[in-house]
């Protein structure tokens, strides 16, 4: 947005921006899509803490 002179401080341009492409990168791999409705599709990891650590223990994809 800002790339293309845009303002991220203005909420309407902000909005635009965000529903022109609503789908993003997650840390895990794999993308997450923000829906008009305020929910999010993504994927989810489930930890466990092991020895004072945390563990992946899986992965979980999102719905298609």
């Amino acid at each position: 947005m800002v790339k293309k002179g845009g303002n991220p401080f203005d909420g309407d341009q902000l909005e635009k921006a965000i529903w022109s492409n609503p789908t993003f990168e997650t840390v895990y791999g794999g993308n997450m899509k923000l829906k008009q409705d305020g929910t999010v599709n993504k994927p989810l990891v489930i930890f466990k803490i092991m020895n004072g650590q945390l563990k992946i223990v899986e992965k979980v994809k999102a719905e298609e």
